[in-house]
């Protein structure tokens, strides 16, 4: 039987009152397991399971999946993470976020919600209505039981990280041609029309067998391009005040003896991906490479296409 989720105060900020908030939609749902959710959305139980902890905000192509798996209102709940992201004093648009590269289908040209196609002003009004709305009920509902709760208990909250651990996003304005080394989302193969799969995954631990995350073999049918995703275990999270935790992810074309060039970033709480490599003359492996305060990790895919 699962270890039943440790408790979140909505009281304490916006990132625990919206993982309060995803949590209940869950119990509406009928309490799915989050193993049964990954298989619906394909995002691992862990960061699903991560994204109704409150530690942080997830990003919208978590919440997404988590919506979608519960059967929510994709409109109401982006309302939602708008608000939050406004509460928490960061940028509207999650292309935004400093070290994080969005893999969300969602986010294709005409999609209404990441093109703004009617007017702004009226759109983000309605937005702010239905999020104060909902927020309030989820937090008179719940204030009679979250008081007593020891404090000593609480999980410790996690905010945004620091300037000096923030990447900036790269290939800003403009777009990039699907080849060798290019970023999955500026290519336009993370949204491939077709449907991304995840073609392989392989546990990433420590020599202590610390678990660290799994490392995902990504793949565009339509770029014929595959590459590399990090999920990060919960536990890195916590990591992450003992130190920085470096993230490098390789894609490997061993047909041609090509080694792409790698992705590094510094851990910022969220999934990362690195560059893409075509796959027409021959299959493609990924290294994911994580340095931790703990010691460090590598697992290296299936060499798949």
């Amino acid at each position: 039987m699962p270890r039943p989720e440790r408790p979140v105060d909505p009281s304490l900020g916006p990132a625990q009152r919206f993982a309060h908030g995803l949590r209940k939609l869950r119990q509406e749902a009928g309490n799915p397991p989050y193993r049964d959710m990954a298989g619906v959305v394909h995002f691992s139980k862990a960061t699903l399971s991560a994204a109704a902890r409150g530690h942080r905000l997830p990003t919208w192509d978590v919440t997404a999946a988590y919506v979608r798996a519960c059967d929510g209102d994709l409109d109401l709940w982006r309302s939602l993470w708008l608000s939050a992201r406004d509460e928490l004093g960061l940028v509207a648009s999650e292309d935004n976020v400093p070290g994080n590269r969005a893999e969300s289908p969602s986010e294709q040209p005409g999609d209404p919600s990441a093109t703004e196609t009617i007017p702004v002003i009226a759109r983000r009004r309605r937005r702010l209505f239905a999020a104060i709305g909902i927020l309030t009920l989820v937090l008179v509902g719940s204030v009679s039981g979250v008081w007593a709760l020891k404090r000593s208990n609480m999980p410790r909250v996690v905010t945004e990280s620091s300037p000096a651990t923030e990447t900036p996003a790269r290939f800003i304005g403009g777009q990039e041609p699907v080849a060798d080394n290019a970023d999955p989302k500026k290519s336009g193969c993370a949204a491939d029309p077709a449907g991304i799969a995840t073609l392989d995954k392989v546990q990433i631990n420590t020599a202590n067998e610390n678990f660290l995350g799994e490392a995902e073999l990504r793949h565009s049918p339509s770029c014929h391009a595959s590459w590399g995703r990090f999920v990060p275990s919960p536990r890195l999270t916590y990591l992450q005040s003992n130190g920085p935790i470096r993230i490098r992810i390789t894609a490997h074309r061993p047909a041609t003896g090509t080694l792409g060039t790698p992705y590094e970033t510094v851990f910022d709480g969220q999934p990362a991906f690195g560059n893409i490599m075509l796959d027409f003359e021959g299959c493609i492996e990924i290294t994911v490479h994580v340095e931790a305060p703990d010691g460090p990790g590598s697992a290296t895919t299936n060499c798949l296409r």
